[in-house]
């Protein structure tokens, strides 16, 4: 009876524990259109990736995307900086170390068939020689559908885009910002 994001989120974290991925994915979509004003960016009929331009703080749902605090890395909303729309999502590593990153991402429940995740990304002075690119893991294997090209040193919103096949047993996959 209670639909706000906590208790949300919560119940579909319980759905996750029993397998339930579809219809935990029904039930996020059922609660953003319960939201005032309802949330509409075209998920799940138009794209399996919700909030894609960062436009609504994320409620840290498995279907939102989550993150969590890392030594020497900060990640932000930022309304300075944006391709589209009003905001974009900044990550920032300190430049002390060379870090591997994967923490910025987001679970899509998906059916077999082929799919295709367009993005843009910006760059600033990123010094290692595998830069920052997108990756797309099935789950529950954990194996790497897809990544796209990475990106180093300093670009302007690039497009990257990844084509990929999803297998017979794959129930969702993860999105991830990834610096290898």
């Amino acid at each position: 009876g209670f639909d706000d994001d906590p208790s949300t989120v919560a119940y579909l974290r319980y759905l996750f524990t029993k397998k339930q991925y579809t219809a935990a994915a029904a039930d996020w979509s059922a609660h953003l259109a319960s939201r005032e004003p309802p949330v509409n960016d075209g998920y799940p009929v138009k794209t399996a990736v919700f909030n894609g331009g960062f436009e609504y703080a994320s409620a840290q749902s498995p279907f939102d995307w989550q993150f969590d605090a890392i030594k020497n890395i900060l990640v932000t909303r930022d309304e300075a900086v944006h391709h589209e729309g009003n905001y974009s999502m900044r990550v920032e590593f300190s430049g002390n170390d060379n870090p591997e990153y994967r923490d910025l991402h987001q679970t899509a429940v998906v059916t077999p068939g082929r799919y295709r995740l367009d993005a843009y990304l910006r760059t600033a002075a990123i010094t290692s020689a595998e830069g920052v690119r997108i990756m797309i893991q099935g789950l529950p294997s954990g194996v790497v559908l897809a990544e796209t090209e990475a990106l180093k040193g300093t670009n302007d919103f690039a497009p990257l885009s990844a084509t990929f096949e999803v297998p017979l047993g794959t129930a969702m996959v993860d999105i991830r910002l990834a610096r290898h």
